[in-house]
């Protein structure tokens, strides 16, 4: 292999333990420091210099994704390298419920005055944010468990670390930290919403100036829940594992696969069946949604049978 080979895998390496908005800036850096220690060892031109001074080199660095864990401050309960893809998570899906909340309870004052009570819509606002914040956390906190993340991003200083154990700088089968994380959080809040906290999918209806309160989903609807929630599940074990290996793999890729199958199931029958909504003016749209989504995963999942088939989609041996 090439020594150039080499310094890109390690570059690589470390910026793929940091957050996105720092990788550049890092791997520029560790390419600079690396060249430097190739000068101090007698080859000013980094292509001059031979695979064994290179390693060497590299050794010294030690263990890519220590390096950059020892440039991140520490942090508690989730850890660096997954700390900033919680917060975004976290963000968006309180925001998200926050705002559905606060619109059921705009709703309940309008239409019963009488019988409403702030403290208790208070009380119920408060508990839904902890809930769900809670729920973030735990996941969050079981991906570093039982998945070796906090391994990943802070190993310790007795491990032994084998250069030659670099992966590729580019491989089908690397995933995206970023995409795998954000995916586990969204499928746990998720399945949150949507068990905890059904009736929070509900509009007003406004009748010869009576307003009423009516639920958007139809229990038909609510049916495919528990399926939803199955396929929820399955994603994030998924998820967990692809994290574990550190990797894709031809398992894990069919896995994938059958999954994008399982959801075609799902949309197709919510397209068989209905109604999706308690309302007829909301049901098109619902059913377009779901016949949307179809044609994607369709194609999706196509995609990805045919790299997995050709092989250029395939990782290490399951």
């Amino acid at each position: 292999m090439r020594p150039a080979e080499w310094i890109d895998r390690y570059v690589t390496a470390v910026g793929g333990a940091l957050p996105a908005k720092k990788a550049g800036d890092a791997e520029l850096e560790i390419r600079s420091l690396i060249h430097d220690g190739l000068e101090a060892a007698g080859f000013p031109d980094p292509e001059q210099a031979d695979e064994e001074t290179v390693l060497r080199v590299l050794e010294g660095f030690g263990d890519p994704k220590r390096l950059a864990a020892d440039s991140q401050p520490e942090r508690y309960l989730i850890g660096p390298a997954l700390f900033p893809h919680f917060i975004t998570v976290a963000s968006i899906v309180l925001v998200v419920v926050a705002g559905l909340w606060l619109f059921g309870i705009a709703v309940a004052a309008g239409t019963d005055r009488a019988g409403f009570e702030p403290l208790a819509a208070l009380d119920g606002l408060l508990r839904g944010i902890v809930q769900t914040f809670a729920t973030l956390v735990v996941v969050f906190a079981l991906i570093e468990r039982f998945t070796g993340r906090e391994v990943a991003s802070r190993p310790g200083k007795g491990k032994t670390w084998d250069v030659r154990s670099l992966p590729p700088a580019t491989t089908p089968d690397r995933y995206s930290l970023a995409d795998i994380v954000v995916g586990i959080g969204m499928a746990a809040a998720a399945i949150v919403i949507f068990n905890w906290y059904p009736h929070l999918f509900q509009g007003i209806s406004l009748d010869d100036g009576e307003v009423t309160v009516i639920p958007l989903l139809s229990e038909v609807f609510f049916g495919f829940v528990p399926w939803l929630t199955a396929l929820w599940l399955m994603e994030i074990a998924l998820s967990a594992s692809v994290l574990a290996a550190g990797h894709w793999r031809p398992l894990t890729r069919a896995l994938e696969i059958g999954l994008s199958v399982f959801t075609l199931g799902i949309l197709g029958s919510m397209l068989a069946t209905g109604p999706l909504a308690e309302t007829a003016s909301l049901e098109p749209l619902l059913k377009m949604v779901a016949a949307v989504a179809f044609a994607i995963v369709g194609v999706i999942a196509l995609v990805r049978t045919y790299r997995l088939v050709s092989g250029r989609g395939r990782g290490a041996a399951a």
